[in-house]
């Protein structure tokens, strides 16, 4: 799902929260070392993301937040802001020259370079939090 987000209209906060949950509280937060990203520069997108990005060739940037259900990728237009959501098992993560995220047939390729410590810490807590979702998935009745 990709909405745009940029006024925050109460009605699409709650489909996003009804579709990967509401947003972790601050204990749940510190507890978990934090719940969002560094920022990651956007190197490429598929054709379904193309109108969140600039049509200018400056450097555009996108973050990510992690839900109980799933993730929200965070993207910049301008004055515009977006959200591509995603569930935990529609979410594929591949490492090649850059990060790939894949989900339902939409992608989108990051450069972690400036702040790749960082990043690559929150994709290991991403990892993890989507095994968990998973695996509990999988043992229910």
């Amino acid at each position: 799902m990709i909405v745009e987000v940029t006024h925050q209209d109460k009605q699409t906060i709650k489909q996003i929260d009804a579709f990967i949950g509401k947003p972790f509280g601050f204990l749940t937060a510190l507890k978990m070392g934090g719940i969002g990203s560094k920022r990651m520069t956007i190197q490429s997108v598929s054709s379904q993301l193309e109108h969140t990005q600039n049509s200018t060739p400056e450097i555009k940037y996108c973050n990510i937040e992690l839900r109980p259900k799933g993730i929200i990728v965070r993207i910049n237009k301008g004055l515009k802001d977006f959200a591509w959501v995603i569930l935990y098992p529609h979410l594929s993560i591949f490492k090649s020259k850059t990060y790939n995220i894949h989900a339902q047939g939409v992608h989108m390729h990051l450069n972690l370079d400036r702040y790749y410590q960082e990043n690559i810490s929150f994709l290991k807590k991403l990892l993890r939090k989507k095994t968990e979702f998973t695996s509990a998935l999988s043992t229910q009745p």
